[in-house]
């Protein structure tokens, strides 16, 4: 019976913690929360949706104008009439418009995907600080008791007078110090948390599950051309489809100058009456082609010009974004292999401090180290370890940063 118990305990353990996994928020549920909740992309989302009617608009110029007329008098006299235009050419400006309405498009689409972008990476911001001051909070709060040992530990021998009181203040005033530092690592959670509410528009959980950089470290290679990533930028991307659209500014500008064809055809039917009061009725079709030009218009010509300059303008817009943006690449690439390497070292400093801390505990109960030498060990030990959780913060930043900057969060989070 004992046996069949203890397997019914483990079975119902298992299936909690299996429950438990599956029911753990992670960071790709923040995400979504905050991508699902945020008003601003709402709006970008409407606003991208007006945008890319513009090619549909632009797209009737290629439709023809079809119109109607019919009346009808005394029951006798009438006449009906079916009328159609067809531009034939218009100096390339329907076409231009359809490019620039591609243009426009294009460029509404990113800055839809780097405010995405943007959000995401705040987003992880906010998840990522608020699992490292949890876990600082934990260190402290682990400091916090051995520090009441000590202090414990300096009062008894004050009054067995094996040593000054001295050693008993400097324990007290350690103790005061790890609760303020506590205290205030507590209030920064709160914000990180009341920031992670303004995201996701639900208070954080109490559980994080912590974030796995072996999925996300899939950094780009320095050997490879880092031309081909700047180009997968959201901000590169919009300046070129700009670009692009103060081309097509130029063609619209251009066509406005010259030659216009236009075919027109038309049918009618009339039934009429004389003064004396006879009737007669009238059918004919016809059909012609009109082509008209512009001989002179200052107008026009004022705005080649401008739409010209406009168009190098934003080529050189284009260039110092291209410039910028690879600058910040390389930067990035630099913060996270320093970052790395500095969380590595960071380890391994805070792994032999707390070996130095755990003999010293040793020294201490045999008689060999003071309160107060004890003290200036598990400051320092307190220090690296608080230093380790925020190298491993950097650290994981980093990562993300550099999939911001290439504008493929996106795709590697939802």
């Amino acid at each position: 019976m004992i046996m069949k118990y203890k397997l019914k305990v483990v079975l119902l353990s298992m299936l909690f913690l299996l429950n438990y996994n599956v029911q753990a928020y992670e960071l790709r549920d923040a995400i979504k929360d905050a991508v699902h909740y945020n008003q601003e992309l709402c709006k970008l989302k409407e606003e991208l949706a007006i945008t890319t009617l513009t090619k549909a608009k632009a797209a009737t110029e290629f439709l023809p104008d079809v119109n109607a007329e019919w009346s009808k008098k005394n029951n006798r006299e009438g006449r009906s009439n079916l009328m159609i235009k067809q531009e034939v050419y218009a100096g390339g400006k329907s076409i231009a418009r359809i490019a620039s309405a591609n243009a426009r498009i294009a460029s509404a689409n990113q800055e839809y995907k780097e405010k995405v972008n943007n959000i995401i990476y705040d987003v992880i911001s906010t998840y990522q600080s608020i699992l490292t001051i949890r876990d600082k909070i934990k260190v402290m709060k682990n400091d916090v008791v051995l520090a009441k040992k000590h202090l414990d530990k300096a009062n008894i021998n004050v009054d067995a007078g094996a040593s000054t009181k001295s050693e008993s203040f400097l324990a007290k005033a350690y103790l005061s110090e790890l609760e303020s530092v506590l205290e205030k690592s507590k209030d920064q959670l709160a914000m990180q948390e009341a920031k992670f509410k303004y995201h996701t528009g639900e208070n954080p959980p109490k559980d994080f599950k912590s974030i796995d950089l072996k999925k996300y470290e899939k950094i780009i290679n320095k050997s490879q051309d880092i031309q081909t990533f700047v180009a997968l930028n959201n901000r590169v991307i919009r300046a070129k489809s700009e670009v692009e659209e103060s081309k097509q500014s130029v063609n619209i500008s251009v066509s406005e100058v010259l030659p216009k064809v236009v075919f027109s055809a038309s049918k009618g039917e009339a039934i009429e009456k004389d003064v004396v009061g006879n009737a007669a009725s009238f059918r004919g079709q016809k059909h012609g082609i009109e082509i008209s030009s512009s001989v002179f218009n200052a107008e026009n010509y004022v705005n080649i010009s401008k739409a010209r300059k406009y168009k190098e303008l934003k080529k050189s817009e284009f260039n110092d974004v291209t410039k910028s943006v690879r600058n910040d690449l390389n930067k990035a690439w630099i913060e996270y292999k320093a970052a790395q390497n500095i969380f590595n070292l960071s380890k391994i400093a805070e792994e032999y401090q707390y070996k130095t801390l755990l003999s010293a505990e040793e020294e201490v109960k045999s008689g060999s180290k003071s309160i107060t030498d004890i003290i200036e060990i598990q400051r320092s030990y307190n220090k690296f370890a608080i230093d380790r959780l925020e190298k491993e913060e950097r650290m994981s930043l980093s990562v993300f940063k550099i999939y911001k900057i290439i504008g493929d969060l996106t795709t590697i989070i939802i």
